[in-house]
């Protein structure tokens, strides 16, 4: 699986401060709760049509999204901690 673009930004965002960095977890966790939600109703309006295979797919990605959701709630939990991190390191290399 390749490494989040997020991810990396996470690791690097020591010059944001907590309320900032937090609206942009909670803005991304909302936008992927948003499209979870959005791909199934889509899944359950147009199950008639379809294949297993294509049922099967709908629930892989309705998982993935889940598990974002859920990682951006703990990220948001943990915020402090992270926060807290950034600000020893720049103190230790000040």
């Amino acid at each position: 699986m390749p490494p989040d673009p997020f991810d990396l930004a996470l690791v690097h965002s020591g010059e944001m401060d907590e309320q900032a960095l937090g609206q942009v977890a909670s803005d991304r966790r909302e936008a992927l709760l948003a499209r979870q939600n959005s791909v199934r109703h889509l899944a359950e309006e147009t199950d008639p049509w379809l294949t297993e295979a294509e049922r099967m797919t709908i629930e892989h990605l309705i998982g993935r999204l889940a598990a974002e959701v859920r990682w951006h709630e703990q990220l948001l939990d943990r915020l402090p901690k992270i926060v807290a991190d950034h600000q020893a390191r720049r103190d230790e290399y000040s």
